[in-house]
This record gives C-alpha cells, sequence and structure tokens, in this order.
C-alpha cells in the first residue's frame, strides 16, 4: 500500500464474523465493567479485535497506534503479526502510557512507547509509517452499557471539545 493512502472500509460486515457475537448477547447478562484498570481480556473486545485484520499488518512495517493506551489494540496487533518491525505506541497522557507499558510487558510484547500528542508531530522523528491506526478521543456513549457511569461523566457540553480534539489530530 502506497505511503499516503487512506483506507474507508464499510464495517457492517463485521455484524457477520462469528467471533464477534459472544460480545453482543442478547441474554440479560451485562458484560463484565470495567474497573479502570486494563485486563488481559480488554484485548479480545470487538473493536480491538476489529483494529488488527482492517489495519492489516505487514511483517517488517513501521506502524504507529496513535491515543495507544490502555494498549488493547496495540497487544492485539503484536498477536495478529508478530513479526511487525517496529510499533510505536503513542499516547498523551504520561499516566496512562505507564499502563500500557505495564500491559505491554505482562503480555511479554515490545512496543516502542512515546509520550506525545498525535495532533502534534513534536514527538516524531521524521521515519515514516508504514501504517497508522488511529482511535481517536470520543465521548466513548458506545459503550455506556458496559460502562454505565459514562452517563454522569460525559455532558452534552463535551462534545465540542472532543470534535475539536479529532479534527486537529
Amino acid at each position: 500500500m502506497p505511503h499516503g493512502t487512506v483506507v474507508q472500509t464499510d464495517l457492517s460486515a463485521l455484524c457477520e464474523v462469528p467471533a464477534l457475537s459472544r460480545f453482543d448477547s442478547d441474554d440479560g447478562v451485562p458484560p463484565p465493567r470495567s474497573t479502570g484498570t486494563w485486563k488481559q481480556d480488554d484485548r479480545h473486545e470487538p473493536k480491538n479485535i476489529v483494529a488488527a485484520p482492517l489495519l492489516d499488518p505487514q511483517a517488517n512495517e513501521r506502524i504507529l497506534d496513535a491515543c495507544a493506551a490502555p494498549g488493547g489494540k496495540s497487544g492485539h496487533l503484536l498477536e495478529y503479526q508478530p513479526a511487525i518491525g517496529e510499533l510505536v505506541a503513542l499516547e498523551r497522557d504520561r499516566v496512562r502510557l505507564s499502563l500500557l507499558q505495564e500491559n505491554m510487558k505482562r503480555l511479554g510484547v515490545r512496543v516502542t512507547p512515546l509520550q506525545g500528542d498525535a495532533a502534534t508531530t513534536e514527538w516524531w522523528d521524521g521515519t515514516p509509517f508504514d501504517r497508522i491506526l488511529l482511535d481517536a478521543p470520543c465521548s466513548a456513549s458506545g459503550v455506556i452499557r458496559r460502562n454505565p457511569d459514562i452517563k454522569q461523566l460525559r455532558r452534552s457540553e463535551d462534545i465540542p471539545s472532543l470534535v475539536q480534539q479529532q479534527s486537529a489530530i
């Protein structure tokens, strides 16, 4: 894939993926509630499972996981393609970056952790990336079922600043 290529994907086909069916149960039993810390099962969240095949990392590529903490997608990318040349895990928040590093150590995988803001290039060494994964900051309204506290933590006034942050990135 040439540098600078943007891939847009119709995600509706993912509804048919059997491996994801266990995450969309109507049995009335809610999924485990997040404790605010990373759990090994977070690597198997649908959004983390879906990211690797869509990004399709190849051996020896240099990949950026922007907004990487707590590391579920980074961990899954390295499980999906263990021969990635370098996976740069970028995170703006120092505490969340430490959490990501702990999680990668626990998984036994190697990333290049960097603290920096994906909206700037101050952290970048100038070496091009073959692929970039961006899970931009959002309202998290899509995970209210799993994290009901979001209803109290997010307000409608938060949305404009999130939109501005996404646009900057």
